[in-house]
This record gives structure tokens, C-alpha cells and sequence, in this order.
């Protein structure tokens, strides 16, 4: 009796130690599995973003390649009697027909000078060669020129007189305003809170008056010749409480799909889905005015 009793306390602290091991084990594989599982959600999350990046990028670059082809098949017409015109976002190929050339051997010929060859051009109604290459996203990134204006063109601007900014739900579906502003909220020293916008591409106040005050009249504003169809959000205020203004820009989205297809969102399906999309708009330097020599 007296052993087995000098014993158990002894056993009791044996089974003690065991649990106290045990238990202790336990919590660090807890501890080593928690920080396995969050090192592979880090290292899941790092790959997805890196993913993610390479898409961008791959689909920055196709958007690049396709403004380039655009251009590049705009403007090397293999036909003589074909000239071409870039606009503000477009360029339009013209077909014609050239004339027997006239040598001047002295002055004459209006403003032709004496030795000048002289061609004539003739200029047909638009035939069905010729084309308008757009350089902005849109469904159909080339059409006939002799319709462009009536139809293409037309639905186009439709778009923008139509477009609300305050309401999702009326603004033309799978597009998006390239021209849309970041605000700022803004306290100054006085204690007076205004908005100040960051347009990406076009500023509405160069019509402004230099007071910042809006202009409403045919008088030129800050920037000489500047014009544009001005919509207005009066919940939001400039600083000295004029509206904060907006030029939209819509074009359509452009779906990118996996095998590297541009295009509306409907070619995609199911063993070639949509992978991302873009939106840009695009000017030709060409369009642009020299005011040094014009």
C-alpha cells in the first residue's frame, strides 16, 4: 500500500507532462500550418497581380499595334490615285483621278511659277475604295467613306449629345468617357470648399472667360479658337461657384478575348473568353496645326 501510494502522485505528473507536450505541439503545427496558409495566400495573391500586370500590358501593346495598323493601312495605298486626309481621330482615303501635267515654261497659271509642272486631280464622288480608318475604339474600325458621315458618324455623336454622367443608367451601354475628370475636394486658407478637376485630355474652361466665369457668348475664351459642346454638373462647384463643367468622350469598349481577338463583347464564348478589354482614342500628329507657318 505504501509503494502504489508513493507512486501515483509521481504517475499523475508523468500523464501531466505528457498532456502539457502534447498540447504545446500541438499549437506550434497550428502555428507552422497558419503561416504556411498565409504564405501561399501571399504568394497566390503576388502571382494573380502579376498576371493581372502581364495582361495590361499585353493588351496596352495590342492596343498600340492596332492604332499602327490602322495608320500604316490608311496611308500606303498601293494605288497612285489614292491620297488620304487624317482628322481628329480619323483618317479618310481619297481616290481621284490625275491629269494629263501642264509645264510652265514662263509665269502663268494663277500662282504657278514659270518651269512648275502642274497636275490635275479629279476628285469623283466617294467610290467604294475609299474608306475612313478610325482611330478611336468602335465596333467597326473601318468603314466606307460615302456613308460615314450618315450613318457611322452620325450614331456616334448621337451618343455624345446623349450622354449623362449623373445617370449610369442612361449612358450608351459598353461605353466609356475617356475625357471623365478626377476631382478634387479643396479647402483654402479662407475656409471656402471647391472642386478641382483633372481633365485627362480636354479642359472645357480654355471657353472660359479669364475670371473663370463661364462664357456663353461667340467671343473667344482663354484659348483662342477653342469650342466645344459644354455639359454642366451644378451639384458640384468650381472655386468662385461656377458649375464644374465636362466635354465627354465616350467610345465603345473593345473586349480582348484569350486567343488575342479585339473586338464587341459578343465573340466571346465559352473556349474563347473575354480576358479584358480597352478604350482609347487616338490623333494623327499630321492633324495638327503649325501656327508658326499656317
Amino acid at each position: 500500500m505504501n509503494s502504489f501510494t508513493s507512486r501515483s502522485p509521481r504517475l499523475h505528473q508523468t500523464r501531466a507532462v505528457a498532456l502539457i507536450i502534447v498540447l504545446s505541439m500541438l499549437v506550434l503545427l497550428s502555428a507552422m500550418i497558419v503561416a504556411f496558409m498565409s504564405t501561399v495566400s501571399v504568394d497566390r495573391t503576388a502571382t494573380q497581380a502579376s498576371v493581372s500586370g502581364s495582361i495590361s500590358r499585353q493588351i496596352a501593346d495590342s492596343t498600340v499595334n492596332l492604332v499602327i495598323g490602322q495608320i500604316r493601312e490608311a496611308t500606303t495605298s498601293t494605288n497612285d490615285a489614292t491620297t488620304w486626309a487624317s482628322q481628329p481621330g480619323a483618317i479618310q482615303t481619297i481616290s481621284g483621278r490625275q491629269t494629263s501635267p501642264i509645264l510652265f515654261l514662263t509665269g502663268g497659271g494663277g500662282s504657278v511659277g514659270g518651269g512648275a509642272t502642274y497636275y490635275g486631280y479629279d476628285i469623283p464622288p466617294a467610290p467604294a475604295t475609299d474608306f475612313v480608318y478610325k482611330l478611336y475604339s468602335a465596333d467597326r474600325m473601318r468603314v466606307p467613306a460615302s456613308g460615314y458621315k450618315s450613318s457611322a458618324a452620325g450614331s456616334e455623336v448621337a451618343v455624345i449629345d446623349n450622354w449623362d454622367r449623373t445617370d449610369p443608367d442612361t449612358q450608351a451601354k459598353d461605353h466609356v468617357d475617356l475625357n471623365e475628370p478626377m476631382l478634387s475636394r479643396i479647402t483654402d486658407s479662407r475656409g471656402e470648399k471647391f472642386i478641382e478637376p483633372r481633365y485627362p485630355i480636354i479642359d472645357p474652361r480654355a471657353k472660359y472667360h479669364k475670371d473663370g466665369s463661364k462664357n456663353d457668348t461667340v467671343e473667344p475664351g482663354i484659348v483662342d479658337g477653342f469650342d466645344a459642346k459644354i455639359q454642366e454638373d451644378a451639384t458640384l462647384k468650381l472655386k468662385g461657384g461656377a458649375a464644374v463643367p465636362y466635354v465627354p468622350m465616350p467610345v465603345k469598349w473593345l473586349y480582348v478575348l484569350r486567343d488575342g481577338t479585339i473586338g464587341p463583347a459578343s465573340l466571346g464564348s465559352d473556349k474563347n473568353p473575354i480576358v479584358g478589354r480597352t478604350a482609347f482614342w487616338t490623333d494623327d500628329e499630321t492633324c495638327k496645326l503649325n501656327i508658326n507657318v499656317a
